[in-house]
């Protein structure tokens, strides 16, 4: 593509500043972004806003190949990212979730603070990524590769695997450079991430794991009922405490068949796993009135109210006359 029919929709002032041609003014000087020293350009004023754009200068030095594509979207995407840092105005990557497949759009971590350009990782394994997004301690979070050409071999990758460090893969044309300060669209090639829903799934799968750890027999075997009391039975009396184990026993029992767990160490804690996204653990308990007024208590940790009560119905455990809390 000739260096002339390329219509540049951003360039830098005097200061280095980025501008969009909208917001050129007459009489300014404006410089370009793909090479370095940056070369003069000239505003174009069309008769309506859309035909309005930045050119070089005749006989420039810039190509319009590409090693002037690739520091134009450098620029830009560092431009981007530290303003999304920033300011958090929307700057969004869209890529495809590592569980299910399914685009999605995700923004920066929490914790970046700023971007930079052709910036060597030196902790080990080193690693030069086109741009590097860090935190406020100036730890890498995410490299973005700039891929006009030649794609990062397998031992890159490997050193940002390494480094545990995120990479990002975008291939720019110049009929898309000037919208990579707004959002980039690419894919993972390390450290790729997940959804809201797969990532919800995984914390799910991960607290299930510890919880399995807590069950007084395993996951394939429910076991025994294990007798169990209050927090603050130092207060009862054992009378008391036999009417109390009395009314919630029968509950627990029916619990422990229906397939849910028994905790070892919060033994009035009983759970169970739904599906691939749903837990939930139910909580036994009576109240110490004359006679003991049995109820369960639903965990509002990991499930809704409703699909965890909607399980329970299903299992045809049944909560005649018991208190359901929340």
């Amino acid at each position: 593509m000739a260096i002339r029919t390329i219509k540049y929709e951003r360039a830098l002032d005097r200061h280095g500043k980025f501008v969009r041609i909208v917001d050129a003014k007459k009489g300014e000087r404006y410089f370009c972004l793909c090479v370095e020293p940056p070369r003069e350009m000239i505003a174009k004023w069309g008769e309506i806003r859309t035909t309005r754009y930045f050119a070089h200068l005749p006989n420039g030095p810039c190509s319009a190949g590409e090693t002037e594509l690739h520091n134009t979207a450098k620029k830009l995407i560092a431009s981007g990212l530290n303003m999304e840092a920033k300011h958090r105005f929307g700057y969004v990557f869209d890529v495809e979730c590592k569980g299910c497949h399914q685009q999605f759009q995700m923004t920066l971590p929490a914790e970046a603070t700023h971007a930079e350009a052709e910036r060597l990782i030196l902790a080990p394994p080193q690693i030069k990524p086109d741009v590097t997004v860090f935190d406020e301690s100036g730890n890498p979070l995410v490299g973005v590769e700039v891929i006009v050409s030649n794609p990062p071999d397998e031992a890159k990758l490997a050193r940002y695997r390494d480094a545990r460090v995120h990479a990002f893969e975008v291939r720019p044309t110049w009929d898309t450079v000037f919208k990579l300060d707004l959002g980039l669209s690419g894919e993972w090639v390390a450290g790729q991430w997940a959804c809201e829903n797969c990532e919800q799934i995984e914390s799910m799968n991960a607290l299930w794991a510890k919880r399995t750890l807590d069950a007084i027999s395993p996951v394939d075997s429910h076991g025994p009922l294990v007798r169990f009391i209050g927090d603050d039975s130092d207060k009862r009396t054992t009378a008391e405490e036999d009417d109390r184990w009395e009314v919630v026993e029968p509950i627990a029992t029916g619990l422990l068949k229906r397939g849910l767990f028994q905790s070892e160490h919060r033994p009035w804690e009983f759970f169970a796993k739904v599906s691939s996204n749903l837990w939930g653990a139910v909580y036994v308990q009576a109240v110490f009135r004359e006679p003991p007024i049995p109820f369960i208590s639903i965990s509002p940790a990991s499930h809704s109210h409703a699909d965890w009560m909607l399980f329970l119905v299903e299992m045809e455990l049944s909560i005649d006359g018991i208190e359901i809390r929340r």
